[in-house]
């Protein structure tokens, strides 16, 4: 199945982004996704958060195909799938702003939503159905 993006979050590496190495820490390809994953469901024309209801990060894989320097702009794009009634899969691409064939990593991340009083897994939010690619 192909999934088309849900969103693309702009990214800007800051100067205290990078290592010791002059790239990107890798640590902070973990903070752009987390913004862009936070971007889209803000941007959803409904709540994505019910009652005490909310998403949690179950599992994230990046992989890491080429080192980022300052200063740069990125893209990060994020394709959505429901992957079962109580979780989305996202996957991400963090590629270059300006020639998205420049790949600079890639992953995935499972939300799960979450009710915290009764610490059991619920529902994915109808507003994040219906935003996902293959919904």
């Amino acid at each position: 199945m192909q999934l088309t993006p849900v969103h693309t979050f702009g990214i800007s590496v800051r100067w205290n982004d990078m290592d010791i190495q002059n790239h990107v820490n890798n640590a902070n390809y973990f903070t752009y996704i987390e913004e862009s994953r936070f971007s889209w469901l803000s941007g959803l024309k409904q709540a994505w958060k019910v009652g005490e209801y909310v998403p949690v990060l179950a599992k994230v894989s990046m992989n890491f195909i080429k080192p980022v320097n300052h200063p740069s702009k990125l893209n990060v794009i994020l394709y959505a799938k429901l992957f079962d009634e109580t979780s989305v899969m996202i996957a991400h691409k963090i590629v270059d702003k300006n020639n998205e064939d420049l790949v600079y990593a890639t992953g995935t991340a499972l939300l799960v939503w979450f009710d915290p009083i009764n610490k059991k897994r619920t529902h994915v939010p109808q507003s994040v159905l219906d935003a996902c690619s293959n919904v």
